[in-house]
Parts: C-alpha cells; sequence; structure tokens
C-alpha cells in the first residue's frame, strides 16, 4: 500500500543499504510515474530501475499475467522490469487454462514460489491504514483489501 509513502520508501531504501545496497531516492509527480510505468525501464528510463507503486491483487490476471508474462512487456501490458522465464510463462499459461480451481490454484502456488525465488520485484506490504472509530460505531469489519464494506456497520445510540 501507499499508506505513507515516504517513510516505508525511507525504512526500504535504509535496509538496502544495511546489506550494502545503495538506493537513490527520486520522487516524482504521479502522472509522470504512470507514464513511465507505461513505457517501462528502457531508453531514458533505464537508468530508474524500479518504482515503488501501488497495486490492488484481486485475480491471477492482476497479479500474475499483466506484471510477469513475457508477453506482457510494455507496450502491450506493464512487465516493466521485462521479467522473461519460460518457466513462469508456462505455468501463467496453465492456470489461465484450467477450469478447475484446486488445480489452478496449485499452479498460481508454484508461480508464486517460482516469482518469489527469481525476485523480479521486492515486494513490499506496508498497509498501514490509520483508522479513527468511535466507540459507538458497530460491525465495521477491517477490510482485507483496499475496498471498505460500509454497509456493515452502523451507530449504536
Amino acid at each position: 500500500g501507499q499508506m505513507l509513502p515516504l517513510p516505508m520508501n525511507e525504512y526500504v531504501q535504509e535496509s538496502l543499504r544495511d546489506i550494502g545496497i545503495d538506493v537513490e531516492l527520486v520522487p516524482i509527480e504521479w502522472n509522470t510515474l504512470t507514464v513511465w510505468g507505461r513505457k517501462g525501464f528502457v531508453e531514458e528510463h533505464a537508468q530508474a530501475g524500479a518504482m515503488n507503486i501501488s497495486y490492488n491483487f484481486v485475480e491471477p490476471f492482476s497479479a500474475f499475467v499483466r506484471f510477469f508474462h513475457s508477453a506482457s512487456v510494455p507496450p502491450r501490458s506493464v512487465n516493466i522490469t521485462g521479467y522473461i522465464n519460460p518457466e513462469a510463462d508456462r505455468l501463467i499459461e496453465a492456470a489461465e487454462a484450467s477450469f478447475e480451481a484446486q488445480v489452478r490454484d496449485e499452479t498460481l502456488g508454484k508461480l508464486h514460489e517460482l516469482l518469489i525465488d527469481d525476485a523480479p520485484w521486492i515486494f513490499v506490504v506496508h498497509d498501514l491504514n490509520p483508522r479513527a472509530m468511535n466507540p459507538k460505531v458497530k460491525g465495521f469489519v477491517p477490510p482485507q483489501s483496499w475496498f471498505v464494506d460500509l454497509t456493515l456497520p452502523w451507530v449504536e445510540k
């Protein structure tokens, strides 16, 4: 998440420095960032190497296909790092072709393991979404995503 991006990015920078990796943080305007993301790390953006952006993964296409399939490099999609791995492609395609939920989940689990081992990204979870709640508010369920269901809570009188 991008709840508190500056301290999160500074923490990542400090942690990487501790293991000998020097990272320069270059804050840029949001629309500029999205343009870079559509183009990928090529030409004038080749020096960037990475960017910190929030994504919401709600299903396999959002989580895997558009970022890690070799056919998804820009300008076709957003595999901005240019990650190419035939085994990742095979697992993605097998998951897409499966109509059995258990088989698809097992295949995506293998893909996830491969991506963690290959590390084309550094996955950072920093979902410190501060919430202030009056004790009279009842029935609020903290979301497992960015989407808050406000049909459940009520105010106790």
